[in-house]
């Protein structure tokens, strides 16, 4: 009688999860970017393609004296700005075996004290992915088709915050300039004293109704500028009182956050209310999709499908600066 091997990898039906039932994994892959959860940006979750932004301004006259009859001031001037998704996806094909131990481990209870276990090897999958998502998004987010090389931006799935504050015509956007002569242009902060410098001088092209507020606005810097700055307090001697989890980093009285999907030798002052990302949770374009090949390829692969749309915008192109290389 012949001997009968049994198969030793785990064989599961296809999934697809579209539309609302898909949200759980749209948003793990889209809410769970850094910038996102920590309120870098504000976020506009069931956007239906496009989203407009209305903006309120005062232009001066809106508060009159008082009198019994109604007359319009007529001194409230609203704009509009289109926050517009972009249609995206993700084809990936994972080998069952590679991820199988990780998932066994969890499932008997030999993963990560208190860490959630997925319902099932799909949705683990499904989560990996989503991970590797938000990952990419917290980059797109600032630095999408953003390049002022001129080269080739490193990240393109839409426009980031950056790209738009380059290509709009009411921002303020400033050189990056040399420290120790204040003229000659620079495409990266060699010492750390230019940080600083430049830092400086987005404070001066701030609009003067943004100056002074502390409670709001803000410099955002990559990891490797955050760092350079820490560098030039510990040459002042001024880097231990910093050095708590509790001490806030401050620039000039402005807070300075550590944004990791953020451009390097860029700087960036405004604040995170006017700065926009949009998604939508719900759309019927949304997919989430598991397809077990080995029932139809017999091999041992896991092919993962997501649909979804992301795009960003700046809602008031003159309340922010940014320093950056050749920007004039």
């Amino acid at each position: 009688m012949s001997k009968v091997e049994l198969a030793s990898s785990l064989g599961i039906n296809s999934t697809t999860y579209a539309g609302e039932s898909a949200s759980g994994y749209i948003a793990a892959a889209m809410l769970q970017s850094d910038s996102v959860e920590r309120g870098l940006v504000t976020v506009v979750e069931n956007v239906k393609t496009n989203h407009v932004l209305q903006v309120l301004s005062d232009t001066g006259g809106l508060i009159d004296a008082y009198g019994c009859d109604f007359a319009n001031a007529d001194d409230l001037d609203v704009n509009e700005k289109v926050l517009a998704l972009t249609n995206l996806m993700v084809n990936i094909q994972l080998c069952k075996s590679q991820f199988l131990a990780s998932w066994s481990a969890m499932e008997t209870g030999s993963g990560r004290a208190g860490s959630e276990i997925p319902a099932s090897f799909e949705d683990f999958l499904l989560l990996y992915v989503a991970g590797k998502i938000a990952e990419s998004t917290e980059y797109n987010i600032w630095q999408g088709n953003y390049d002022p090389a001129g080269t080739s931006p490193s990240y393109s799935a839409f426009d980031g915050i950056c790209a738009k504050i380059e290509a709009a015509s009411g921002t303020v956007k400033v050189d990056l300039l040399d420290a120790s002569d204040g003229s000659t242009q620079i495409t990266s902060f060699a010492v750390v004293e230019d940080l600083a410098y430049n830092m400086q001088r987005c404070i001066d092209n701030l609009p003067g109704a943004l100056k002074g507020r502390y409670d709001k606005v803000k410099f955002f810097l990559n990891p490797a500028s955050y760092d350079k700055y820490f560098q030039d307090l510990a040459t002042k001697g001024l880097a231990q009182q910093y050095n708590n989890a509790d001490a806030p980093t401050t620039y000039n009285g402005y807070s300075i956050e550590r944004v990791f999907g953020f451009p390097d030798n860029t700087i960036l002052l405004g604040n995170s209310e006017n700065f926009f990302f949009g998604t939508d949770l719900l759309s019927d374009f949304n997919q989430a999709n598991v397809v077990d090949t080995s029932l139809t390829l017999a091999d041992d692969n896991m092919r993962i499908r997501y649909q979804w749309a992301a795009g960003t915008q700046i809602a008031v192109e003159a309340d922010c600066v940014m320093a950056y290389p050749d920007a004039a």
